[in-house]
């Protein structure tokens, strides 16, 4: 990372890719974080901004991982569109 006064600093960061068979893409959690209410949509000029707090995130999926464990498997887990 090159910081503004040019000061270079190395950061580790993860990035989810998908990769062939696998659904690892995180789209699933997008109907459950909406069904409950986490999502805040806004438009910056002709975009359409959608953002949630990593709070509600952590709280939500926990949430829903102790009901049942098995959850991001669950049909209502999974994305209306692929």
């Amino acid at each position: 990372m090159v910081w503004p006064d040019g000061t270079r600093k190395p950061y580790d960061s993860r990035e989810f890719l998908r990769q062939e068979g696998y659904r690892n893409d995180l789209a699933k959690m997008g109907e459950v974080l909406a069904r409950a209410g986490a999502l805040r949509t806004t438009k910056v000029g002709g975009a359409a901004i959608t953002n949630v707090r990593i709070r509600d995130v952590i709280e939500i999926a926990e949430r829903n991982l102790r009901e049942d464990i098995h959850f991001p498997l669950r049909e209502d887990s999974r994305p209306t569109r692929e």
